[in-house]
């Protein structure tokens, strides 16, 4: 992977080291990943230089072809050499400049799903991506090695994206298509066909669980293992305590997904939702929180400075508050003087991962405190007496020059806190955020004490 987006879409890109590889300069080796419509709960966390393996759905996007509506995503290594850059100008590589590609060949085994089949005459349009552009008479084939799916042939055109007709007859789990040119190698893909009735096996809801506040409209998405019969489907719908839930969502023909609103009710608490289809039931739920709103970036959500005695648990913990992971790239805690505003202590959080996944926590902590963190929490050490003891001092969260966060303690700080300072702690317990992620930009509103420190857990609030 050589490149991701902080919503989660993603490019990915040939190996330099692998025998299908177009050589240095422009090239067509690479491909963008769409992940706003994965059907995939919890995302893996990537980062740049992970080699993957992804399977989805393949088609032309203004001109490119893209991969969207993923199912399956793994990490097969990490920390690979990402290709080199190379700048160029759009008239370079355009049809006949002089970074053109030269004739290319199917890529080899570079397998990919088709997205669905049905018994109807027409067919749809598979794809055959080449390594570039195929020539005028490259002389290719491309053959089902199964009579329930009739393909071919396909458009050779001059560039390098090649449609193939693909027509069901009869229903088959997995039918292997390969396209060839020869002497420059052949690829395959799996196409299942599907039944002229056949709708999902299962169905989910995407995220499991939703936030709102009070009185708020919540947002639910089911997600099917395959798109919905041509006569679409018909959802029952279980709200208990929402406020006049439907009784039935309509899905249309061919989705795999959908999406409906259902109003929540003014007092919190968590409400389960349900949807039916024959013996497939989904279950999820609709939480109505009260107080501030969660917040919209990483967020600081607890902090110790100060233990009896002498000080041997310190540490700060960053929550990330929202429904999507948030790259850590370029992101840092400050520890700030009070008296001065000087800036004593730096933790770069990319040191503790490339991401951090909706709702998790980050530890930045002495050793003691590190040791008896949840499995799983991402840390930074932080040294013995890590963190000074206010009055005032503090902590902030940066984004190269961009502020994400700050809590000022024992007093306000000017570019360091947020509204009214924070409250003091007095060496027993820690300062957190009631509700845990929540965010209403005032230090004093947001933070309490508490007496039970929680590092990497939701806050002890009462």
């Amino acid at each position: 992977m050589t490149g991701i987006s902080p919503d989660g879409n993603f490019f990915m890109q040939v190996p330099e080291g692998a025998a299908e590889y177009a050589g240095p300069g422009p090239r067509r080796s690479g491909l963008y990943v769409f992940m706003g419509n994965t059907g995939i709960n919890p995302v893996p966390v990537l980062a740049r230089g992970d080699q993957i393996t992804v399977t989805g759905v393949a088609a032309d996007y203004f001109g490119q072809i893209q991969l969207s509506r993923v199912n399956a995503l793994s990490i097969d290594a990490q920390d690979r050499p990402v290709p080199t850059p190379v700048l160029v100008a759009p008239a370079d590589i355009a049809t006949g400049g002089p970074g053109h590609a030269p004739r290319g060949r199917p890529r080899p085994r570079q397998r990919r799903r088709a997205r669905r089949r049905r018994d109807e005459p027409a067919g749809r349009e598979l794809w055959v991506e080449l390594s570039g552009p195929a020539g005028r008479r490259p002389g290719g084939s491309v053959r089902s090695a199964d009579p329930a799916l009739v393909v071919g042939p396909a458009s050779w055109s001059p560039g390098a994206l090649a449609p193939v007709p693909a027509s069901g007859v009869a229903r088959a789990a997995a039918v292997e298509v390969t396209a060839s040119i020869p002497g420059r190698g052949e690829a395959t893909t799996t196409v299942r066909v599907l039944g002229a009735d056949e709708g999902p096996g299962s169905l989910r809801f995407s995220p499991a669980a939703v936030t709102v506040g009070p009185g708020g409209q919540a947002t639910l998405r089911v997600v099917f293992d395959v798109p919905a019969p041509p006569a679409g489907l018909v959802l029952g719908f279980e709200g208990v305590g929402l406020v006049d839930p439907p009784a039935q969502v309509q899905v249309p023909a061919d989705a795999l997904d959908v999406e409906f609103t259902v109003d929540a009710p003014a007092a919190g608490g968590d409400y389960p939702v349900a949807v039916t289809l024959g013996g497939l039931r989904a279950e999820g739920t609709v939480t109505v929180r009260l107080g501030p709103p969660p917040g919209d970036d990483l967020l600081i959500n607890e902090i110790d400075y100060d233990q009896p005695g002498a000080d041997g648990a310190e540490f700060v913990e960053i929550v990330n508050p929202t429904g999507a992971a948030i790259p850590l790239a370029g992101v840092r805690l400050e520890a700030v003087n009070g008296s001065g505003g000087a800036v004593y202590g730096t933790y770069n959080l990319s040191d503790a991962g490339p991401s951090l996944a909706p709702g998790a926590y980050l530890v930045i902590g002495v050793a003691a405190v590190r040791a008896a963190l949840p499995p799983g929490t991402l840390s930074l050490d932080m040294p013995a007496n890590g963190l000074q003891n206010g009055a005032p001092d503090g902590v902030r969260l940066m984004r190269g020059n961009a502020f994400v966060d700050g809590l000022a303690y024992e007093g306000a700080m000017a570019g360091v806190g947020e509204g009214m300072a924070g409250p003091t702690d007095p060496g027993e317990g820690s300062l957190v955020r009631c509700p845990d992620g929540s965010d209403s930009d005032d230090n004093a509103a947001d933070f309490v004490l508490v007496a039970a420190p929680t590092p990497g857990a939701p806050n002890a609030c009462q």
